[in-house]
C-alpha cells in the first residue's frame, strides 16, 4: 500500500525520464570541451555528435515503427481467426447432426462430403485472408490428406481457399487420378513424417535457395520438369522467371494428434497437412506465423478424422455393392475425389 501511495503518476515519470535524457545529451557537449581544446576541433566534434544523435534517433524510431506496425498487423487478424473458429464449430455441428447412416445412398454421401469440403474451404479462406493481411502479398492455403496404395503413401489436396481452388481444381483432380504425388518425392511432407525429425512444421522463406527442396508439383505445373521435381541450381539460375511454381515461400503444419495425458495412442497420428504459400520471398515469420497455421491444423484434426472415417465407410459400401450387384455403376466422381484414406504414425 505504501508503494502505491508514493508512486509517481505516469506523465510525471515520463517527463522526468525525458528531462534526464536531454540533460545527458547536453552533457555530451561538456565532454567535447574536456577532450578538445582547439575551437575548430570542438566545432567539428559537436557537429559529428549532433549528426550521430540524429542518425541514432532515426534508427530507434524506424525500429519502433516497424515493431509497432507488425503488432498492429497481428492485432488486425483477430477477426479472421474468430471467423475461422466459427466455421470450424459449424463444421463439427454439421458432421454430428448430418452424418450419413448405414444404408445411405452414394448421393447422400456425396452431398455430405461436398458440404464438409465447402466448410473446410471457408476456413481456408479466413486463413488466406489472415496471411494476405500479414504479408501484403498474394497467398494461397490448402488442406492435403494422405492415403496409401500397396504400401506406398501419397497425398492429395482435399480443399483450397476459393481463389486458388478455381485455378487448381482441374489439376488437383488430375493429380488424384494419376496418383501423381508420392509422399517420398515431396521433401517438405516426407520430412514431417521422418522419425528423426523433431518438428511438426516445415518453413521456408525462399524455396529458390533450398537445394534440398523437391516436389511433384514441379511436373504438375510444368511437365518438362520430370516426375521427381528436384530443383538443383542447374535447372534454373535462382531467377524468379525460371521458377515454375506459383509460390516461393511456404509453411506446412501437420494435422495430427500427439500422445498426451489421457490420450490412448502411444504415437502421433498424422492425417495430412495445412499449407500456406506466398508468391513472394521472405514474407513469413517462423516465430509468429507457424503457430497460427499449427493452431488451425490442430483444430482441424477431429473434423477431418470424422470425415475420413465416413469416407472409408462409403468406400467399403461401394466396394461391397460393386461385388454383389453387377448392375450398379461406380461413381467416377467419388473414386476420383475420395482416395482411400489412411493415417500415418510417427
Amino acid at each position: 500500500m505504501l508503494d502505491e501511495k508514493y508512486k509517481l503518476p505516469f506523465w510525471l515519470r515520463m517527463a522526468l525520464e525525458w528531462a534526464a535524457g536531454i540533460g545527458a545529451w547536453l552533457g555530451g557537449f561538456e565532454l567535447i570541451k574536456y577532450f578538445f581544446s582547439d575551437m575548430s576541433a570542438r566545432l567539428l566534434s559537436a557537429q559529428l555528435y549532433i549528426v550521430a544523435t540524429a542518425v541514432g534517433l532515426a534508427a530507434v524510431i524506424a525500429v519502433r515503427e516497424w515493431r509497432t506496425s507488425r503488432k498492429e498487423k497481428y492485432a488486425n487478424i483477430t477477426g479472421y481467426v474468430e471467423q475461422a473458429a466459427h466455421v470450424l464449430r459449424e463444421l463439427q455441428t454439421y458432421m454430428s447432426d448430418n452424418a450419413p447412416e448405414d444404408g445411405a445412398t452414394k448421393r447422400q454421401f456425396d452431398e455430405f462430403f461436398e458440404v464438409c469440403k465447402s466448410k473446410v474451404s471457408l476456413v481456408l479462406d479466413q486463413l488466406n485472408l489472415t496471411f494476405v493481411s500479414l504479408t501484403g502479398t498474394r497467398c494461397r492455403t490448402s488442406v492435403k490428406l494422405i492415403y496409401d496404395i500397396s504400401g506406398q503413401t501419397y497425398y492429395y489436396t482435399l480443399a483450397r481457399d476459393k481463389g486458388s481452388d478455381q485455378k487448381c481444381r482441374e489439376m488437383d483432380n488430375r493429380r488424384i487420378e494419376q496418383n501423381h504425388d508420392p509422399l517420398k518425392k515431396n521433401s517438405p511432407f516426407s520430412l514431417l513424417l521422418d522419425d528423426t525429425n523433431n518438428t511438426w512444421h516445415y518453413f521456408c522463406n525462399n524455396l529458390l535457395e533450398d537445394e534440398r527442396f523437391s516436389s511433384t508439383s514441379f511436373s504438375a505445373y510444368d511437365p518438362k520438369w520430370g516426375q521427381t521435381g528436384v530443383a538443383p541450381k542447374r535447372r534454373f539460375s535462382k531467377s524468379v522467371e525460371d521458377w515454375p511454381l506459383p509460390y516461393r515461400s511456404t509453411i506446412a503444419c501437420t494435422i495430427c494428434q500427439s500422445p498426451g495425458p489421457f490420450v490412448s495412442s502411444p504415437k502421433t497420428v498424422v492425417l495430412g497437412f495445412v499449407t500456406v504459400d506466398s508468391e513472394s520471398r521472405n514474407v513469413f515469420s517462423e516465430r509468429w506465423d507457424v503457430p497460427l497455421v499449427a493452431a488451425l491444423a490442430n483444430a482441424l484434426y477431429h473434423p477431418l478424422k470424422g470425415f475420413l472415417e465416413i469416407q472409408n465407410q462409403m468406400n467399403q459400401m461401394t466396394r461391397f455393392q460393386t461385388q454383389t450387384v453387377t448392375t450398379v455403376e461406380p461413381n467416377p466422381q467419388v473414386s476420383r475425389l475420395a482416395p482411400p484414406a489412411s493415417e500415418v504414425t510417427r
